[in-house]
């Protein structure tokens, strides 16, 4: 089930599906279906130029990111009066490659949200790192992988703790609520999927704070040349999206099943 929903993402998201309507024109138009042809191919080119530009899809990732605030320089001094003992990392991804450090196998993701929970750890000198995410599509569970990549970069073995049976997000707030309980303690996660995961934590009644990374809008001071024409870096972000909103529809639908079961 968590390999089938993750390829249905994969498959209707626009540039996968764009290319599956390009096949089918092209059969289409083989055998003489002019119209249907056509219209798949005006679909096709509708999807790579709409979602290749990014259009809506930039400003609502912006305006998801843009919920929590990042903990800049100024929020480093509240979180410091503030009584933390654990500082959550959530799971992403990695690829166990043996010809690679344990660094280099980390996905972005996973690394920027490490690097940002040490950051905020050296702020707590008597809290602990909690790093989370169990086995996805690769055979280790990720967070053996990040909890190896934070001891080779200098946090202590016995300030690490490593939660390797969660495979999502609310089996993170599951197995995680008898160690965390209702105590304040620091989420870092990625900044679009920030407001998913408080939400599952807080359904808990968890208290996280959040400390969003990983950005994938940002301003840049010069608009790059690369901005005037389609890329697949905003065709990768509608599937970005794509997954965050049917996550949050999967969520929805579950909360609705436990309460009827009631």
């Amino acid at each position: 089930m968590f390999y089938l929903s993750r390829a249905v993402v994969e498959l209707v998201a626009p540039f996968p599906l764009s290319v599956v309507l390009l096949v089918l024109a092209f059969l289409l138009l083989v055998i003489r279906k002019v119209r249907l042809g056509a219209l798949c191919l005006a679909l096709a080119l509708f999807l790579q130029i709409f979602f290749g530009y990014g259009f809506l899809v930039r400003e609502r990732i912006a305006g998801i990111e843009a919920l929590y605030p990042a903990i800049t320089e100024a929020g480093l001094v509240e979180l410091k009066a503030k009584q933390v003992k654990y500082i959550v990392v959530l799971g992403s991804g990695h690829v166990s490659d043996s010809r690679l450090s344990s660094v280099s196998q980390l996905g972005g993701s996973s690394l920027y949200r490490l690097v940002e929970g040490i950051r905020l750890l050296q702020l707590k000198p008597d809290a602990r790192l909690v790093v989370s995410g169990g086995i996805g599509y690769d055979p280790v569970a990720n967070a053996e992988v990040v909890g190896r990549v934070a001891e080779s970069i200098g946090v202590a073995k016995e300030r690490i703790i490593i939660e390797k049976r969660p495979r999502d997000t609310l089996q993170e707030a599951e197995m995680l609520f008898p160690l965390l309980g209702q105590d304040a303690f620091v989420l870092v996660t990625s900044a679009m999927h920030m407001p998913r995961a408080m939400k599952i934590f807080q359904d808990r009644g968890m208290r996280p704070i959040a400390a969003p990374t990983d950005y994938v809008m940002k301003r840049e001071v010069v608009e790059p040349p690369g901005r005037l024409f389609p890329t697949t870096f905003n065709l990768d972000l509608s599937r970005r999206i794509l997954y965050e909103w049917l996550a949050e529809q999967w969520l929805f639908i579950k909360k609705s099943v436990e309460k009827f079961s009631r």
